[in-house]
């Protein structure tokens, strides 16, 4: 029977991880282990897991703890040590839904030779109010469907799909990343294998504050970075690459969108500067020019503010 190794990275998130592995433990069909990987954790973590996992359900899960090198090292980490043929990643502020592994399971039975199966998920926000969201539209052409997660138009995250394990042996995550370093993994997965999808959540995915989905110095930090781990030579075809530079502006105004709503005026500029240098359509964007002129504006009366006060009448 095939296997499926859930690997689940953790660090510092004692608090959530209880929720993680329950959802698995109570599962209506077992996944074939729990890869636990603790990157370096300085909270109860360990502790947590003794205590309430490793004594009862040694069997199942198996715990790994290393020094701290970020989430692409951890889950790296945990997939070279599953002995599954498929993958799932799932967050440690996520849950598996009751039924995840049994309806993957049988997929994989229908579709012996699929490399990635891809679900939906519900997202929870810090005030419990849950949304379903579908699993993406899985187009024939592998190169829509790349193009498709470029725009915002292929939803995908870990925890909503399985890959086979010798797969992501050679689509690793890239270390050097600390934040987007699951999109240029999730590209080219898109980009090399056959997929199919279930029509059914597999994840609840948990936003709130702590999560490094909402630290913007990495954000900002690994932004553009992200643009050439995607667009790797060794990985997608040549025919990918048109699309590299329209992708390196829309990174451009995603962070420069994050920086205005962090009130970075100054940083933001910079980057839809560097948009408009690669493209001028930018200009013709008027959600982001408006966003522009205001803070141009903002500036003015901030120089007028100060000049008030240094000459006072």
């Amino acid at each position: 029977m095939t296997s499926i190794s859930v690997v689940i990275p953790t660090y510092n998130y004692g608090h959530f991880i209880r929720r993680a592995i329950d959802s698995i433990l109570n599962q209506t069909v077992l996944p074939g282990e729990t890869i636990i990987v603790d990157d370096g954790s300085t909270d109860n973590t360990e502790k947590l897991l003794l205590d309430n996992y490793l004594l009862t359900c040694n069997e199942h899960i198996k715990y790994l703890k290393k020094e701290n090198g970020g989430p692409a090292s951890a889950r790296n980490f945990g997939i070279k040590s599953a002995t599954g043929e498929y993958i799932l990643l799932l967050d440690a502020d996520d849950s598996l839904q009751k039924n995840a592994v049994e309806l993957l399971t049988d997929k994989i039975k229908q579709f012996p030779d699929i490399d990635m199966i891809i679900g939906g998920c519900f997202s929870v926000t810090p005030s419990h109010h849950k949304k379903y969201r579908p699993a993406p539209i899985v187009k024939e052409s592998r190169f829509n469907n790349f193009k498709a997660l470029l725009n915002n138009k292929f939803p995908i995250s870990c925890g909503r799909f399985i890959v086979k394990k010798s797969i992501l042996e050679n689509i690793k995550f890239p270390e050097h990343l600390r934040h987007s370093e699951d999109l240029s993994v999730f590209a080219h997965l898109i980009a090399n294998c056959n997929i199919i999808t279930v029509d059914a959540p597999l994840i609840s995915m948990y936003h709130h504050d702590d999560s490094l989905r909402h630290n913007h110095h990495f954000a900002k930090e690994s932004g553009l970075l992200a643009v050439d781990e995607i667009f790797d030579k060794t990985i997608l075809p040549s025919e990918y690459f048109r699309l590299k530079s329209s992708f390196y502006v829309h990174r451009c105004l995603s962070i420069f969108r994050m920086l205005y709503k962090s009130r970075r005026y100054d940083e933001a500029k910079h980057y839809y500067k560097m948009a408009l240098r690669r493209s001028f359509w930018v200009l013709f964007k008027w959600r982001y020019l408006s966003k522009y002129i205001r803070m141009q504006f903002y500036a003015i009366l901030k120089l007028k503010n100060r000049f008030i006060r240094k000459f006072p009448s």
